[in-house]
């Protein structure tokens, strides 16, 4: 790192963007599901051109429940690429977020966006899947909206899931 705030790599080729593909969700969705689901239209697909070369993830999104809303970054299968380690936790996804259950708070009348960022190696040539995967400890979640719709703080957001292909 040099003193201007810039990485320095010896080899040119290394840390060049080969492709990037995004996925954008204008409109807004809900889930009441205990169990990680799938967040509709939060799913991109790449494909390596080499099995050395890194894909960084970035997800921005906007969520928020009546209880706690957890939201995992996961390869396609569901596997987690992102998460805190330890024991004793119920939960350890990418994003945990409270919305305090009441018209208080932030979450109740805001869209405050999130962002989850991770390099990862998938060691392959072959099509990768990124998503964002979500549940609710109770009542119900939502993306793209915030809490209380029927006053005049409604307000929807946009969403986005990008990778890029970075060369090794």
């Amino acid at each position: 790192l040099s003193s201007d705030g810039k990485v320095a790599f010896p080899n040119t080729s290394t840390g060049k963007i080969l492709q990037v593909i995004q996925a954008y969700k204008q409109d807004t969705t809900s889930t009441t599901s205990s169990s990680f689901t799938d967040i509709s239209g939060m799913t991109v697909s790449i494909t390596p051109s080499s099995a050395s070369n890194k894909v960084l993830v970035t997800a921005m999104f906007s969520a928020t429940g009546a209880d706690v809303l957890y939201v995992a970054l996961t390869t396609g299968d569901g596997t987690p690429i992102i998460q805190a380690s330890g024991s004793g936790y119920n939960e350890k996804p990418a994003v945990a977020i409270y919305a305090g259950g009441n018209s208080s708070g932030e979450s109740w009348y805001g869209n405050q966006m999130n962002t989850v960022v991770k390099l990862d190696s998938p060691n392959t040539t072959s099509a990768v899947t990124y998503k964002l995967r979500w549940r609710v400890n109770s009542g119900t979640g939502y993306l793209n909206r915030n809490n209380d719709m029927g006053s005049q703080y409604n307000n929807a957001v946009a969403s986005t899931i990008t990778v890029m292909e970075v060369a090794a």
